[in-house]
């Protein structure tokens, strides 16, 4: 008689490797963070490394205002700053909310992005990369795991974005991303925080969110040679 004292559906006759382990089987595609000592999909190797695909977000190199030129515009700009070395897989994205209908947290359902897939900062000067949240979700629950200054090397609080906190279309947005005027009005995030400041900057004086104004803003793809995870 053989049980599954792990719950995980398989025992040791079914395939299941290890039985104080849940996520241990033939076939297994659980990946974890760091080394477990476990040999997840039971192949024989323990913590084996491997790519799996994320999502990274880069700063662009330049500054515009934000007569972006819209959607289309501010995405055109992304991909002609796409690092060389980059390989994205998926379309490239500018990471901002541009109408009620095409908001960073819709971004999933409108333009096909995963929710569970984890999303890293991508540095250009190094090609490193570093975690800012497991799935979609947290990356918009008020906290991420580190900022944009750690993750990218771009400092500085103004980085166009758009969008409320939780990644809503935000009350100021250049006129969803197609006004330069210094009569219209963008909201930026923080380079610095890793709060609800990162998409919001809290502290922002409405002379700043002027639109004439130039600052950079953040360009999303998904890529499946940099990121790695264990199993």
């Amino acid at each position: 008689m053989y049980d599954d004292c792990d719950g995980d559906g398989f025992t040791a006759y079914t395939g299941d490797c290890d039985e104080s382990c849940p996520t241990c089987y033939i076939g297994s595609t659980v990946y974890i963070d760091s080394a477990d000592g476990k040999d997840q999909d039971c192949d024989g190797q323990i913590d084996e490394e491997e790519a799996v695909p994320c999502y990274v977000i880069w700063v662009t190199d330049s500054t515009y205002t934000g007569a972006l030129g819209g959607r289309s515009g501010a995405d055109s700009k992304c991909v002609a700053d796409k690092p060389g070395d980059l390989d994205c897989t998926e379309d490239i994205k500018a990471f901002l909310s541009i109408a009620a209908d095409d908001e960073i947290r819709d971004m999933p359902s409108k333009y096909g992005f995963s929710t569970l897939t984890p999303i890293y900062w991508y540095n250009k000067n190094t090609q490193a990369v570093l975690s800012l949240a497991t799935t979609w979700a947290d990356m918009l629950d008020g906290t991420i795991l580190s900022s944009q200054a750690d993750g990218t090397g771009v400092t500085g609080n103004y980085i166009w974005t758009f969008s409320q906190a939780a990644g809503e279309l935000g009350s100021y947005n250049c006129s969803g991303g197609t006004s330069g005027s210094s009569g219209v009005s963008g909201n930026t995030g923080s380079g610095s925080s890793t709060g609800t400041d990162w998409l919001l900057f809290a502290w922002e004086n409405p002379s700043w969110w002027a639109c004439h104004n130039t600052f950079m803003f953040r360009c999303l793809c998904e890529t499946t040679t940099l990121c790695t995870a264990v199993r």
